[in-house]
């Protein structure tokens, strides 16, 4: 299992290790890939402030109001996506 870490600040800002890559974003949404799943964000006003891919950071902002892992890549098929991302 590849280590990862979170970082939460009052619910306003998220930063991320080990990212592999963002499937999808919105204001009340971000699906991020990470080496062992997918994490999902839920909130309001979500912004993606820092992607660096070659390091594995993402840092968002905004209103975070859920943080969900979805392990194995078969639960972030497109299906799945449609039904998480409404």
């Amino acid at each position: 299992m590849t280590e990862h870490t979170l970082i939460s600040e009052n619910r306003e800002t998220l930063e991320v290790t080990a990212v592999t890559d963002v499937s999808s974003f919105d204001e009340n949404a971000v699906l991020i890939l990470l080496e062992e799943g997918a994490l999902s964000v839920r909130g309001r006003s979500l912004r993606i402030t820092q992607l660096d891919l070659d390091t594995g950071k993402a840092a968002l902002s905004g209103e975070i109001i859920s943080l969900t892992y979805m392990k194995g890549a078969a639960e972030t098929g497109s299906g799945f996506l449609k039904k998480l991302m409404r």
